[in-house]
């Protein structure tokens, strides 16, 4: 049974000798090896326990198709901290190169970024001990790979595309033929804008308040053409209230009243379209640049008698003392025009002063013809505001004219409004608003006939009326203020009203009858 078993062991082990010997052939790449070939699906299994299909891999790497490009940055290179002994820097290592992030440094341009796209290549696959699956391309498949949008090569574009295929936004030739077409597309668009003034068959709105166009007509004023500023002139004068106010237009107004300066007809006929309308001042002076245009063409027509007073009868027809920045206008008109002519402005105040006197804008108005009158118009003015004082300083926009005029106008001025506020000293003392002016005369004037003249209205009150004011809550604040200013200015007349209040009978004392009584208590030391 032993040579049995040997022969059988040494006829069970030869297939597999030559199983093992074939595969060795195979690794070392013998031609003469026999291949192994795949079996079919419906062959018999095999009696190894693993196909050699299964264990071996492929001799020839299938193709494979890349993977889709995605633009990634290129990865970033670390310099050593520190070099230890032996080791030395590669050569792309001894030159730094800037990374442009897109925060917390310089935003790459899209040359860059189109330049790093074109150089950058898919990783190589990582190696795996398995084999990797078939593919189902077959081998004269061609591969894909992914192409990249070209910027089109427009007259006005300011890239170029150099050898590479790349786009390189900096070159020297990209920038030159930048700058030639913007000032090709500049010099086309004067051009056109110059065409277009020329024709007088159309009227251009848009040609002189457009941002691209208006700075164009502004330059070809600037040439003193006479045919263009009359072209100008006639596109300007159907839409002269929107473009006095509107950005762009405001530069075309002023650049045509600079080009028709010392020309009667021109600007006789800027004036009357502007004075057109009644209400035009609505439109024009409530925008911060027409106030400039109207003030600018204030200036121009000065020169000329009859331009600069039918200008001011157009706005004062047009309620320049009761609109919007009239105030600004009007001293505009007292600083460049004559005095003959500001008498007007200080006559129509005159004859409308109680419609003044009952609106801010109106006193504003009021207030700068009072500081530029003179002579005769002056003394009209103020008598007119001097029998008023009573009501003005009853209602809100007169208490606050009277302040201002307190506490800027001439000693003269401030004395008589104080004599006027005397006269009407207990209603005054007791009213809401009226209170104010007459603190007004005791802490703004500076002025110490005016104080006195208050102090004396107090004194020459009877009993019974000041101690109908000692009891009131705004008296009291009023009589405090004007013993303790008093004392500075008239220390005996405020002395002499202090005995008087604290002669008075006893009170039952609030707040401002204690304040009062502290006051005097202070001052005087009568205890």
């Amino acid at each position: 049974m032993e040579p049995n078993n040997k022969q059988g062991g040494a006829a069970s082990s030869k297939p597999v000798t030559d199983l093992e010997g074939g595969l060795h052939a195979m690794r070392l790449g013998d031609p003469s090896s026999p291949r192994l070939l795949p079996r079919h699906p419906d062959a018999a299994t095999s009696s190894l326990p693993f196909h050699p299909q299964q264990v071996l891999a492929p001799t020839a790497a299938p193709v494979e198709r890349p993977p889709p490009h995605v633009p990634q940055p290129p990865p970033r290179e670390l310099a050593p901290t520190a070099t230890a002994p032996g080791m030395r820097l590669l050569p792309h290592q001894h030159q730094s190169r800037p990374e442009a992030r897109s925060y917390g440094g310089v935003e790459p341009s899209p040359a860059d970024r189109i330049r790093r796209n074109l150089r950058y290549t898919a990783p190589a696959a990582s190696t795996s001990s398995v084999a990797p699956k078939q593919s189902n391309l077959s081998v004269s498949a061609e591969p894909f790979y992914p192409t990249f949008m070209q910027w089109p090569s427009t007259p006005f574009s300011s890239t170029s595309q150099n050898e590479n295929g790349s786009l390189d936004a900096y070159h020297p030739s990209a920038l030159r033929s930048a700058l030639h077409a913007d000032a090709a597309l500049l010099q086309w668009r004067r051009e056109h804008v110059r065409a277009r003034l020329l024709d007088r068959g159309t009227l251009d709105a848009f040609v002189l308040m457009s941002p691209e166009f208006s700075p164009h007509v502004v330059s070809l004023l600037e040439e003193r053409d006479e045919t263009m500023r009359r072209c100008v002139l006639a596109k300007v004068l159907p839409f002269v209230h929107t473009v006095m106010w509107t950005r762009e237009g405001h530069d075309v107004f002023r650049e045509l009243l600079r080009a028709c300066e010392g020309r009667f007809d021109e600007l006789e006929s800027i004036v009357q379209a502007v004075c057109n309308r009644k209400g035009f001042l609505m439109c024009v002076a409530v925008q911060h640049l027409g106030v400039i245009a109207l003030k600018e063409l204030i200036r121009v027509v000065a020169l000329n008698p009859q331009l600069r007073v039918t200008l001011l009868t157009g706005l004062l027809n047009d309620c320049l003392m009761e609109r919007s920045k009239g105030d600004v206008l009007l001293h505009q008109y007292f600083r460049v025009l004559p005095h003959e002519d500001c008498k007007i402005i200080t006559r129509v105040a005159v004859a409308s002063i109680d419609a003044m006197l009952s609106s801010p804008m109106g006193c504003y108005c009021l207030l700068v013809c009072l500081w530029n009158a003179t002579d005769g118009e002056l003394q009209d003015l103020e008598d007119n505001i001097l029998r008023r004082t009573g009501v003005t300083a009853t209602n809100e926009c007169g208490k606050d004219f009277l302040e201002h005029a307190l506490a800027h106008g001439g000693e003269q001025l401030k004395v008589r409004i104080a004599e006027r506020v005397g006269e009407n000293i207990v209603d005054l003392s007791r009213h809401r608003l009226g209170h104010y002016v007459v603190s007004a005369c005791i802490r703004l004037t500076r002025s110490v006939e005016a104080v006195e003249c208050v102090l004396s209205a107090f004194l020459l009150l009877r009993p019974s009326e000041l101690e109908a004011l000692v009891r009131g809550p705004p008296s009291t604040s009023v009589l405090a203020a004007l013993l303790e200013t008093g004392k500075r200015y008239s220390p005996s007349l405020a002395e002499d009203l202090a005995r008087r209040i604290v002669a008075l009978p006893a009170q039952e004392e609030d707040a401002g009858l204690w304040l009062l009584m502290w006051t005097i208590d202070s001052l005087f030391h009568f205890h």
